[in-house]
Order: structure tokens, then sequence, then C-alpha cells
């Protein structure tokens, strides 16, 4: 079998992250004869392996559409078609990562087009652009418009040569509602793999490195929120534990966004906490490697509203730490897998109605004041969502330990390379 596996670019990110495990359950496959990385960045964060090859093309990249004449999308749009004919052959299958996501609507047009000719494709879908308004718009403005096709067969061709690998449950039922036949679709969750630090010699010195680097208190345990903060991460939920809990735990977080659009908010953030002397420990990342800061740490937590797979829920158990925090119905697929989770809450009330992640940033702000200046009104909020003190639930070693032997097994890269196998089989 011919594998190109197709991303908008191979920088450092999620999608990215999965291209890499991809490439490391592929490639040891005697079935797979060639594996092409095609991407619109021509340096890659990932290394690429021997026995594949890497086909740089801007085209490939994420592209502004919002204001390209009819010429120029018909320019690209058949510079793209060519692209494909001539880096790939008829039986190859592309392997395409998010490509119904908005970020290059010329690209999903291209492919669509491809499809509806007969070459054979695998939509990854790891997010939604129904979920992101100028994404969808984007998508609309130009399929709609200069091509007058209908968006969601363009989105979502349901042919026989195009087939839906999906992240969890909730994504097969969201395609079935868009007409994709159910035996088009194949439920394909992440692998999850990390590197841990084993020997307690090292994770004593871990410990006084990120002590000394942080300035965090020793006497308390570490609760680690290992995210870049961008808006979805629900950063403010995770400003307002620390307020409420300062004296109970070190509050960190590893990363900033990278967009500047999202780096606005994350930093009003950063200057509240200043302002309220909230001992929120940012962009630990930027100073401590990841496997030193996990080792160190007692719990991960995750106040996250939406996520596609979600690693935050596994990833931690790896390295033997409880995941407390905000539940997601993404958690739906994990417990029918058998994992546990004791220290999840599923929403926190605000006088009585809202929920607390689905304030605007002033409002949590105002709301994080408020609970700080008035006493009556803290012991109120707590007690009207008691499950909050999950979050400092105990675990038992066999819990943590059933947990990880559950992960290691369902979530391998080798259980991943087969069941993308299985996948790439059905156009056999």
């Amino acid at each position: 079998m011919k594998i190109a596996i197709l991303h908008y670019h191979l920088n450092p990110g999620g999608v990215t992250r999965i291209i890499e495990m991809q490439l490391a359950a592929l490639t040891a496959r005697k079935e797979i004869t060639e594996i092409q990385i095609l991407s619109g960045t021509q340096n890659s964060s990932i290394e690429i392996p021997a026995n594949a090859k890497h086909i740089f093309n801007p085209d490939l990249n994420y592209l502004d559409s919002n204001n390209l004449s009819e010429r120029d999308v018909a320019i690209k749009h058949n510079r793209l078609i060519d692209f494909f004919l001539d880096v790939t052959s008829a039986d190859t299958i592309i392997h395409a990562h998010n490509i119904n996501l908005g970020k290059n609507p010329v690209l999903t047009a291209a492919l669509s087009s491809l499809v509806a000719s007969g070459r054979k494709m695998v939509n990854h879908v790891h997010d939604f652009a129904e979920d992101r308004p100028a994404n969808i718009t984007a998508l609309e403005n130009l399929i709609e418009k200069h091509f007058g096709r209908y968006l969601d067969d363009m989105l979502y061709p349901a042919r026989e040569n195009c087939h839906y690998a999906v992240l969890n449950s909730s994504y097969v039922e969201r395609l079935t509602q868009l007409s994709v036949p159910a035996n088009r679709i194949s439920l394909l969750p992440n692998p999850v793999s990390v590197e841990i630090i084993v020997d307690e010699n090292r994770k004593v010195e871990a410990r006084t490195k990120l002590h000394k680097l942080l300035k965090t208190s020793r006497e308390l345990p570490n609760y680690v929120y290992p995210v870049r903060g961008i808006r979805r991460k629900n950063l403010g939920e995770f400003i307002l534990l620390a307020s409420l809990f300062k004296d109970r735990a070190n509050w960190i977080t590893t990363l900033p966004p990278l967009n500047p659009v999202e780096k606005v908010e994350y930093d009003k953030w950063k200057q509240f906490c200043a302002q309220e002397q909230i001992p929120v420990i940012f962009e630990a990342g930027e100073l401590c490697g990841f496997k030193d800061i996990m080792s160190t740490a007692k719990r991960a937590v995750t106040t996250s509203i939406r996520e596609g797979f979600g690693m935050a829920f596994l990833e931690a158990w790896l390295f033997g730490i409880p995941v407390v925090g905000r539940d997601l119905p993404v958690t739906r697929d994990f417990r029918k897998a058998g994992i546990t989770f004791n220290g999840l809450y599923e929403r926190l009330a605000v006088d009585g109605t809202k929920d607390f992640a689905f304030l605007n940033q002033q409002q949590q702000m105002t709301f994080i004041k408020e609970l700080s200046k008035n006493p009556a009104t803290r012991y109120k909020f707590i007690s009207a969502n008691p499950r909050l003190q999950q979050v400092f639930a105990d675990f038992s070693q066999k819990l943590i330990d059933k947990n990880r032997k559950i992960i290691q097994k369902q979530y391998s890269v080798e259980n991943y390379g087969k069941k993308l196998l299985e996948i790439y089989k059905i156009f056999i």
C-alpha cells in the first residue's frame, strides 16, 4: 500500500504529534510500500523516517481565502490538483488531517474534486469548522460562492472511495447527522505515549530544579495544567481554582499561546493574577522540560471546555498522576474502556444557573474578585459546587495502576498501527 499523509504544516502541535506517532506505527509494517508526507512547510518539527519522503508545497499551508478573486481561486485549485496528480499515483491512499477545518478552503475544494474523480482518501477529523465561526464562514464564502456547491457535499463526501477516521464516538454521531454512512466512519482514538522518569534520584533532582526555577513552595503539592493557554482551555477556571485554594497547592501552567489573537486574552489573565496576587505560575514549560514538570506533579488539572480527543484525560496517568478538573463528553469513550475518573466535576454553578466556564473573561475576573473579597460569597459558591472538592480527592495506587495499564494497552502506538491498517485495507 502507498500512503500519502497530508497536513497543512509540520510545526509543533497536536496533529503533528499524531502524524509522528502514525509514522512510528507504519514504518515497520511490511504492508506499507511507500510513505509520503505532504505539507505546506519546508521545515519539520518531527524526524522523518528514512523510508518516508517529505514533499513540501506552500499551497498546502494555511490560506486566508477571504479576498481571493475568482481567477486566483481557479489558479490555486488547478495547481493543487496538478500537484496531487504529479506526486501521487492512482493507488495512493491520501490520509488528510483536518482538511474540513477551513484553514485552507481551496485545498478542501481540491481534495473534494480528487475524491469525485475516484482518488482514495482517509479524511481524519480532529476538529470541526462548524465549531469555529470564522472558519466555517471562510469555507461557505469560497465553496458556495466560487464553486456553487453545497458546503457539506464538499466537506464530507459520501463516496465509497472516501473513508472517515474520527477521535471519539460523538464525532461518529456528528458525521452520521451530516449524511455520512456509518460504515464509512472508523473510530481511531489517538495513541498515547510518554517518556517517563523512573529513577528516583532523577525525580529528586527534577523537584529541586523546579523549586529553584519556579520558586514554588516545597511544602505544597504541584497541581499542573499541562496546556498551551488558548481560549478553549478555559484558563480563567484554573485561575479560579488557584484563587480559591491558593494555600493547598502550587498552581502551574506550562505554555503560552502562539496565536497573537489568543495571546491578548492570555496576557490579560497574567496581569490579573499579578494585580490580585493569585499565585499562578505561568509558562513553566519555557524554563523546565515537560518530563521534569510532570514527574514532580501531584495532580494534572484540566479545565478545558472542548476537546477533540482528550489527551489531557489520559497522558498524566502514564506518569502515575491522577487527572482532576472539568469533565467533558470525550471521557465517555475512556470510561467504556475501563478508565476510572474520580476527580472530575461537570460544571461550576454561578448564581444557580450559569456555568463559570461560559462567562466572558471580564465576568470571570469580576467573579473571582468577588469571591476573594467576600468570604460569604466564597462559602456559598463552594457549598453550591460540592464536587469541586474532588480536585483534592485521594487516589489509591491500585486505581492509578489500573488506569495506567488500560491506557498502555488500549491506546498504544502498536494498537493504533493495527487500527490504521484496518482502515487502509478497506480500500483494497
